[in-house]
């Protein structure tokens, strides 16, 4: 049976891939606007599809086509991308699926006088608004299974330059993200809504490095029932620079502070430091390090609390003009609190029980190949390992192998 499943893989990567290649096209037509195709097809050999302490293995098969047009409208640019992500388990059938997607962008032009995409430009405005609503499938390290949601996101910010030093910018972020259970182990899933109000405030220390204060608030709210622990809010105000720093290392970083408080009577507020950061260092000029840390306060969709600081450093290394290598190493903490640590139990009561804690620690490296075989064609290989320690016990502990091989056509 296995030997009959892997011919049929072979076969399936054979068809994919030559309908990838006969079926491309572009049209540009200014009157109309342009649209632009792009399918991805990849095989990869997983080791543990959920993410759990069982560690079942597969080969998948994706496929991954999508179609954006693009068209000015006076002073505005829209984007809309529509497509499909599909995916079959050689040996897992029951985890097979077919997501659709949709994604929409606007933003403002950058000639058109006062309104600019350059938001270091005096007198300058600057917007933008995007959406996604797509299905989503996702080996999920946090929730330990092979999950799928609805996810409905919206964004909105507007920023406003009042001189050449100083400037504004207020936003808004909407996300739904409607769970469906996939796995074949019983498991809760709370419904999760998040809305999200800031304002930053800018001082333009150059045309490319900004300084900045910002405050936000996001407010959680769980759609099921039992939702204890998702339904909190959390006000951060954050310090930090984004831009160019040196002629060799560009990015943003930011710390601050955040509290969090809860729905619930029986869990205390609690406050710490956050931090965040993205770096990028040139120090060669085929050779580049990239650098990202952060903190943050989320719910998970099992109704825990829970902290998560992420670390994880990447070299870059340009072989030939179409060959790029990286290898990198992450590693991540994450501290859970709730009534229901364990999600394959569910107490009787659960206000009989105390409060759960558990820690979690998870590190791994990946290796990555990228070639441009032509302007249109990319081919790409991934390695990626992952080892979680958690403080409860093995069942949460696990490793995972990711072994992926794609090709991306584009016009």
């Amino acid at each position: 049976m296995k030997i009959n499943n892997r011919i049929k893989l072979v076969t399936l990567t054979i068809v994919i891939f030559s309908c990838i290649t006969n079926s491309a096209l572009t049209v540009d037509i200014k009157s109309v606007g342009e649209v632009q195709i792009q399918a991805t097809a990849a095989t990869d050999f997983d080791s543990n599809i959920f993410f759990n302490e069982n560690e079942i293995d597969d080969i998948i098969i994706r496929f991954r086509p999508t179609a954006t047009y693009i068209k000015r409208f006076g002073p505005l640019i829209v984007a809309a991308t529509g497509g499909g992500d599909f995916a079959r388990y050689i040996e897992n059938g029951d985890e097979d699926f077919s997501n659709p997607i949709s994604n929409i962008n606007i933003g403002m032009a950058e000639d058109f006088g006062l309104f600019s995409l350059d938001k270091r430009s005096a007198g300058k405005i600057s917007f933008g608004f995007d959406t996604d609503i797509s299905q989503k499938t996702e080996s999920n390290e946090q929730l330990q299974d092979l999950v799928s949601y609805t996810l409905y996101a919206a964004n909105f910010d507007v920023r406003y330059n009042h001189s050449p030093k100083f400037g504004a910018s207020i936003n808004y972020a909407y996300n739904f993200s409607d769970y469906q259970n996939l796995s074949s182990i019983s498991k809760i899933f709370t419904d999760i809504e998040s809305q999200t109000i800031g304002a930053d405030l800018y001082y333009i220390y150059s045309p490319k490095l900004d300084f900045f204060l910002a405050y936000d608030h996001t407010m959680y709210d769980g759609r099921s029932g039992n939702s204890f622990y998702v339904n909190n809010d959390v006000s951060r105000v954050r310090f930090g620079a984004e831009g160019t720093f040196t002629p060799k290392i560009k990015g943003q970083a930011s710390v601050g502070y955040a509290f969090r408080s809860f729905d619930n009577a029986f869990v205390n507020s609690e406050d710490g430091f956050i931090f965040d950061a993205s770096v990028q260092w040139q120090f060669r000029q085929k050779t580049g390090l990239s650098i990202g840390l952060g903190r943050q306060y989320v719910p998970t969709a099992q109704d825990n609390a829970s902290i998560s600081s992420n670390y994880n450093i990447s070299l870059i290394q340009k072989f030939t003009k179409t060959m790029t290598g990286t290898i990198g190493y992450n590693y991540r903490v994450s501290d859970y609190q709730s009534y229901l640590i364990d999600p394959y139990t569910v107490p009787e009561d659960f206000f009989e029980q105390n409060l759960q804690e558990r820690e979690d620690t998870s590190n791994g490296f990946n290796i990555v190949l990228d070639n441009a075989f032509t302007p249109h064609l990319r081919g790409r290989a991934i390695y990626t390992y992952t080892k979680l320690n958690s403080g409860y016990g093995d069942i949460f502990s696990n490793e995972r192998h990711l072994l992926s091989f794609s090709a991306t056509l584009s016009y």
